[in-house]
């Protein structure tokens, strides 16, 4: 029994009208699987004429509930109208909602579908509307009035049956009260079983009764595979003893590691890997981005080659052709590349696998991909990546590490040292960061597989060990010889040595008052001013200094570390020709 806008039905079985070789063997077909309600694309061209006539007597005899659909229509205008034409023609406020935007796969255009069933709800249908596994488009279906949603398993006509089961399982779970039917993309009476046990109410199918070789025996195959399935349930309360367990979320930690480490470096270069490694850090992910497939499998060769023979796990970005061939055993990737990913080859390679998440539709994705870990981003403001989501803020850790249960969380995005604690007190088991960052939390000596202390960059008697390496061949220099501090990072310029002769403090180092100034903690609570000198020139100076670096994409830093192997000297009121 199955209800649908408060009429009950003895089917869960609903079933198409479409794609029979002959009206005869439609009628046959739909008898034979017992269903009780019909789906109907309402063809305008045929309606009034013979072939519509002997069509809709062949659906009166049946005596079954009709399900008028708008199957074909591309936009919400096509939708609509067909949908008041239906509800003129058939009489019913009912109305199956198809907008499709792929021809190949008819994937339906979620943005129409939820703008024309707002539409038609407002006008008094009631909507049963077709869409993909997405959580978010279903809630904002059910948000526009939608009672009952009716997800794909597959693509219509695949026959792949359910390709995506955490997914539909989380629509089972975060919508109770609607119901569900799973509706394209099975292939077997197996499959309308298996969703069933999903805890979903009713199932609707069309090509794999009326192409299969014998449509009649297909049918019945089906009523018998659902009635397997009965009595309904609740979601999770009853499975067949024959039933397999469902695949667990993750396969686990492997390789003997901790992973990832509390503090997790994301780095674009072999140099960093190398920095980082030789401090100890337990984990670190190489994300270096528009590379041929020659020069990845040659960064991911060279970085696993410093990495060899040390605790240092490397963690391979995106490439995972590069990482199987170069022999890497860890990869991490994001929602677009997991989508062309082999996961096949990706687990027969023994990969550990990560994948970024930002929203519902995301994690469910992740999870059905059985991850080692999960990434949630960004937590705050990133200026490092473009982002077309909004911050998720440090209650999501909350609740994504409870949605993912034993599986390890790893928090990204904006994260500066304060919040390490709070970080990991809501959830998160790592923390990844980026140490070209001036927000970035800076590893101290010793930090490794093991240790999980971090220090902010300049703190006092604090010199931070992996400060923003300079150009090649270049010194960091003060702006105008004096120190122009901003939020956590001083104002520079990059100067060639052989220019610093001239500039060299003619009195002791440590005695002089550059020394001195550099061993004072930089502070990171006013905005950007010139120290010890307030002149206007000055001020200029500093903010056309500043502008010049946010232009070239600079967020330059003046470490301590870099300070004493270079000495700073005084400007000068007559420069050298060419400063």
């Amino acid at each position: 029994m199955v209800t649908f806008y408060g009429k009950s039905f003895p089917s869960r079985l609903l079933i198409g009208t479409a794609l029979y070789a002959s009206p005869a063997i439609m009628q046959n077909a739909i008898r034979a699987s017992g269903a009780s309600i019909v789906t109907v694309s309402l063809r305008r061209e045929a309606a009034g004429g013979k072939t519509g006539d002997a069509f809709w007597s062949l659906i009166r005899e049946l005596g079954v509930t009709v399900l008028p659909n708008t199957a074909g229509c591309r936009s919400v205008r096509e939708a609509v109208t067909t949908a008041k034409l239906a509800r003129e023609l058939f009489g019913t406020p009912w109305i199956k909602l198809e907008v499709i935007a792929d021809n190949d796969t008819l994937q339906p255009d979620v943005v129409g579908l939820v703008e024309a069933a707002t539409i038609l709800i407002k006008d008094g249908f009631e909507v049963f509307p077709y869409c993909t596994e997405d959580f978010s488009v279903a809630s904002r279906l059910v948000e526009a009035g939608c009672k009952v949603v009716m997800p794909w398993a597959a693509p219509i006509g695949s026959a792949k049956g359910i390709t995506n089961r955490d997914a539909l399982k989380l629509l089972r779970d975060r919508l109770p009260d609607i119901t569900l039917v799973v509706d394209a993309g099975l292939g077997a009476p197996s499959h309308a079983a298996q969703a069933l046990e999903l805890g979903y109410d009713a199932v609707l199918l069309n090509t794999a009764v009326a192409k299969a070789a014998d449509p009649v025996a297909m049918a019945n195959a089906f009523r018998l595979g659902v009635e397997a399935a009965a009595p309904p349930m609740k979601p999770g309360c009853w499975k067949p003893a024959t039933s397999p367990p469902p695949p667990p979320l993750s396969l686990g930690p492997r390789s003997g590691m901790p992973y990832p480490d509390p503090f997790y470096p994301v780095v674009d270069s072999v140099k960093w890997v190398e920095r980082l490694t030789k401090l100890g850090v337990g984990t670190i992910q190489l994300r270096a981005k528009e590379l041929d497939d020659a020069e990845a499998l040659q960064i991911v060769s060279d970085a696993l080659a410093v990495t060899k023979g040390t605790p240092t796990k490397l963690v391979v970005n995106d490439y995972w052709r590069a990482a199987i061939v170069a022999g890497a055993e860890h990869l991490h990737l994001g929602q677009e590349d997991l989508a062309d990913a082999d996961l096949g080859e990706i687990r027969k390679a023994r990969l550990t696998l990560g994948v970024s998440t930002h929203d519902d539709a995301e994690l469910a994705t992740a999870l059905a991909a059985r991850p080692d870990y999960v990434a949630l981003g960004p937590i705050f403001f990133t200026t490092l990546k473009s982002m077309r989501f909004e911050p998720q803020g440090i209650p999501k850790i909350t609740e994504w590490k409870k949605r993912i249960g034993n599986i390890p969380l790893v928090a990204i995005g904006g994260i500066k040292f304060e919040h390490a604690a709070e970080i990991f007190a809501a959830g998160a088991d790592s923390i990844a960061v980026s140490p070209t960052s001036p927000r970035t939390p800076t590893p101290t000596r010793g930090c490794g597989s093991g240790s999980a202390s971090l220090r902010r960059p300049h703190d006092a008697h604090d010199t931070p060990l992996i400060p923003s390496p300079p150009r090649k061949g270049f010194a960091f220099v003060a702006g105008g010889g004096r120190f122009f501090s901003g939020p956590r990072r001083a104002t520079a310029r990059l100067v060639h040595p052989s220019r610093l002769a001239s500039r060299a403090p003619q009195d002791d180092e440590n005695n002089s008052p550059y020394a001195h100034e550099l061993k004072r903690r930089i502070p990171h609570e006013h905005p950007l001013q010139p120290r010890h000198h307030s002149s206007r020139r000055h001020h200029r100076f500093a903010a056309r200094l500043a502008q010049d670096l946010r232009d070239a994409g600079e967020r330059a830093r003046c470490p301590r570390a870099a300070a004493r192997d270079h000495p700073v000297g005084r400007r000068r009121r007559a420069e050298p020709a060419g400063l």
